[in-house]
C-alpha cells in the first residue's frame, strides 16, 4: 500500500506527463526542421486528459481512516499521563498509516510500533481489514512480550 506521501508525488508526476501530453497536441512550432509530427496529436490529447485525471485523484484522494482499537491492555498503560505527554501519544496514534510518524516493522514481536517522543513507542497490529489494534505504550522503548 502505498503511503499518501508517494500518491502525490505519483499524482504531481503524471500531471506534468499529461500537461505535457496535452501541450503538445496544441503546439505548433514555426519554422521548426525537426518536430515531433509522429506522435499522433489526438491520441496525445486523450493520453494527456487521462494522465491530468489520474494525477489529480491521486493528488487530493482522501487516505481511508482505518478503525483504530484501543486494548484494555494500551488503556491501561496511558492511564497515568496526563497533559503534554497525552496530547503526545494522541497525536502519535493519528500518524500511524499516514507517513508522517516513525513507524517501524518489530523483528522481535509481531506488529508495528511507531515513535511517540524520544524514548516512547507505541505498539499495534494491523488485522487483515486494515483496522489497527493499539496493544501497548512503552514509554521507555524496551519491548516486553
Amino acid at each position: 500500500m502505498l503511503s499518501m506521501n508517494k500518491k502525490r508525488i505519483i499524482g504531481v508526476f503524471l500531471l506534468a506527463i499529461g500537461l505535457f501530453l496535452l501541450l503538445n497536441s496544441q503546439v505548433n512550432i514555426l519554422g521548426a526542421v525537426v518536430g515531433i509530427s509522429e506522435i499522433n496529436l489526438i491520441l496525445s490529447l486523450v493520453f494527456g486528459l487521462v494522465f491530468i485525471i489520474i494525477g489529480v485523484f491521486l493528488m487530493f484522494i482522501t487516505h481511508r481512516r482505518e478503525r483504530i482499537i484501543r486494548d484494555p491492555s494500551f488503556d491501561k498503560s496511558i492511564k497515568k499521563y496526563k497533559g503534554e505527554e497525552l496530547i503526545a501519544i494522541e497525536d502519535a496514534i493519528q500518524k500511524i498509516g499516514t507517513g508522517l510518524g516513525h513507524e517501524e516493522k518489530l523483528r522481535h514481536l509481531p506488529g508495528y510500533a511507531i515513535r511517540v517522543t524520544k524514548g516512547g513507542r507505541i505498539r499495534y497490529e494491523r488485522d487483515p481489514s486494515g483496522n489497527i489494534h493499539l496493544r501497548f505504550y512503552e514509554p521507555a522503548h524496551q519491548y516486553a512480550a
